[in-house]
């Protein structure tokens, strides 16, 4: 999942067996010999019959789509969540590709891996056009296995290396970024897109830094466009996008153990 792309539970089956006990029993006396079974008296007893195998206790355990779809939709962070200045506007300026590319010539490596459910929030960290963006995606995958998923990010991180978006702008786009967050399984991705003015790339015009992570079977993708700040003019801190993702694995952890 390109908006993935958080994508939180891990499901455990416990079975409890009993003991079965009788009383001691009192030894006969000894003048008495105790009987002995002609082996025709003997018989054995049938097997038991075969029983059908039970479902995957993973599979029976999990809730409905709908179940899933309620929880992705409550667990996304609102500007509630994240205080001033956060501000939810009606949509959010995007660099529009052809349908089903990430960039130019590459199809979305993850587009056949359907989570059960998925919602997003696009938020502005202020009002008004020029401002940092926020894309928080959180969904639900079908088991914990995000092998195929983990893959694919590569895969799309690979081919979108470095080229030039519809506007005109030069993208390049490096792994980079935590390889581990705290309270999660796994990360799944982590990356940094420097968005250029020129084709020399002298000229930064912006960032973006996404990363992508599972608990469980949640996976949850923070993405954060940002103006680099002169302290930092190459933007290589994730101090600020893991400030954000930790505020939605949070959310995560409440809305999903509830």
């Amino acid at each position: 999942m390109a908006t993935s792309g958080t994508y939180v539970w891990v499901l455990a089956l416990g079975i409890t067996l009993t003991g079965c006990g009788g009383a001691a029993s009192t030894a006969p006396p000894p003048t008495a010999a105790p009987p002995v079974a002609s082996a025709a008296a003997v018989t054995r007893p049938a097997d038991p019959a075969p029983t059908a195998a039970t479902p995957s206790a993973t599979a029976a355990a999990l809730p409905s789509v709908a179940q899933d779809k309620a929880l992705v939709k409550k667990a996304v962070v609102t500007t509630d969540d994240l205080g001033k200045p956060w501000f939810a506007p009606t949509s959010v300026s995007t660099v529009k590709n052809k349908k089903g590319e990430l960039c130019p010539g590459h199809a979305d490596a993850t587009a056949g891996l359907k989570p059960r459910a998925s919602a997003v929030a696009k938020l502005t960290e202020g009002k008004g056009v020029g401002r940092n963006i926020l894309t928080v995606a959180v969904a639900t995958l079908p088991s914990t296995d995000a092998a195929a998923l983990q893959s694919g990010l590569k895969k799309n991180l690979q081919a979108c290396g470095t080229y030039t978006d519809a506007n005109g702008l030069f993208v390049v786009t490096r792994a980079e970024g935590p390889t581990t967050v705290a309270g999660v399984d796994e990360v799944l991705s982590a990356s940094a897109e420097r968005i250029y003015l020129d084709k020399a790339h002298t000229r930064l015009g912006y960032v973006r830094h996404n990363v992508a992570v599972r608990k469980g079977r949640v996976e949850t993708t923070v993405s954060y466009a940002f103006l680099a700040e002169a302290s930092d003019p190459k933007a290589k801190s994730f101090r600020r996008l893991t400030k954000l993702l930790t505020t939605q694995l949070a959310k995560n952890d409440r809305v999903f153990t509830d």
